[in-house]
């Protein structure tokens, strides 16, 4: 066997050795949607509120939820927006509070994305609150976990 044939054959094998070392593990992080809750956990919802203060049902979780981002639109200069697991009093422990301010396009708006969310237990209701006269649009997101 000639060397150039030996030398080839050390480089092929010296090739491969380097991409089979260059491949990386993969690793499952505890960020973001876990994919053992179906090929899409994600879930949002969205809708307008009645033109008053009032608290609205949101939904009653199946499992533990994580809120990552809540968006509030209105026309109403002073208005206040809460997220809650429960809506018996203004004293309740609220779980986010905000708002809503008026922003570079002269509309007043409420934008929020949490880094690591607001995690919500299987079982509880999710309620959301506002204090705007004239209503107020929503869309709140978030996904499913174990």
């Amino acid at each position: 066997m000639d060397y150039r044939n030996i030398l080839a054959t050390g480089f092929l094998l010296l090739c491969g050795a380097v991409f089979v070392h260059s491949l990386k593990s993969a690793n499952a992080f505890p960020q973001g949607p876990n994919v053992s809750m179906g090929s899409n956990p994600i879930e949002s919802w969205a809708g307008v509120t009645p033109g008053s203060s009032t608290w609205i049902t949101i939904d009653t979780m199946q499992n533990d939820f994580i809120i990552t981002d809540i968006f509030a639109h209105t026309h109403a200069s002073d208005c206040n927006v809460a997220l809650a697991t429960q809506n018996t009093n203004s004293t309740t422990p609220l779980l986010y509070s905000g708002r809503v301010v008026i922003n570079h396009n002269w509309a007043y708006q409420l934008e929020n994305s949490f880094k690591s969310g607001i995690k919500i237990e299987a079982g509880e209701t999710l309620y959301l609150y506002h204090s705007c006269q004239g209503g107020l649009r929503y869309n709140i997101s978030g996904y499913y976990t174990h």
